[in-house]
Formats: C-alpha cells, structure tokens, sequence
C-alpha cells in the first residue's frame, strides 16, 4: 500500500516543480531537499492539503475526530462572542500561524488584534492560540 503521507508530500513537491526529492518509503515520507518559505507558500495556496512548515520540511496535516471538532468549534464560539466589538478576531484551523521565519503551524484556534500586512494567509502577531 502506498503510503499516503509521502503521496500527498509528493503531489506537493511536484506542483511546486521541484524535481529534485527523494523520498523514505518506510516510516513518514521526509524531504532529502528542503523547500523555501516562498514555494511553501505558493504551495500552500494552490493544495488541497494543509502543511505545516519546519526549517524547509513539510509535513501533511492529519485530521481530526468529532469530539475534537465539537470542543475546537466551542472555544471559538466563545472566543467569537466575547471579542465582539474589539479590534480583535478569532481564527480556526486554516489560518496558519508564523512562529518563526521557518516555522509555520496551524493551530485550532488563535485569535489576532492586528492584520497581517505581510501575508493574508498567516498571522504572526498573537495574543492566544489553542
């Protein structure tokens, strides 16, 4: 059986055009040749899967259960609630969050004050994330 993980990270590399990758057949699927933040991004815009990003690696997202969903849906409810009014906003799941210049996650949840300027597709000034 192929192993899906490293299928999705191929489609990835590929749509990306990168043509020089090798990947681990055993175990999960991991880049020989990094990525840069740019192709990260663009790629990003352009896949079905969500990926999150350390220092030129990337690694598909698994998904999740009900129950995780039920609870991750009630804390940005509330969240959503009570920021009503302000400046700031909550945010679930496809928003990615930039940790560092090389590091790229998605959490739950976060909530944002402040646009980002830089990218509309992540925020890197936070004041909460689950």
């Amino acid at each position: 059986m192929e192993n899906l993980c490293g299928g999705f990270i191929a489609k990835f590399i590929y749509d990306l055009g990168i043509k020089n990758y090798n990947l681990q057949i055993t175990g999960l699927a991991k880049l020989k040749t990094k990525i840069s933040v740019e192709d990260y991004l663009a790629g990003e815009e352009i896949s079905p899967v969500k990926y999150e990003y350390v220092y030129g690696e990337v690694y598909a997202m698994a998904g999740t259960s009900d129950n995780h969903n039920r609870i991750v849906g009630s804390i940005y409810a509330a969240l959503f609630n009570h920021l009503r009014n302000s400046p700031c906003e909550p945010f679930m799941g496809d928003i990615k969050v930039r940790v560092s210049p090389h590091v790229y996650y998605y959490p739950d949840v976060l909530v944002s004050c402040k646009k980002n300027p830089e990218n509309p597709y992540f925020r890197n000034e936070l004041v909460l994330i689950v």
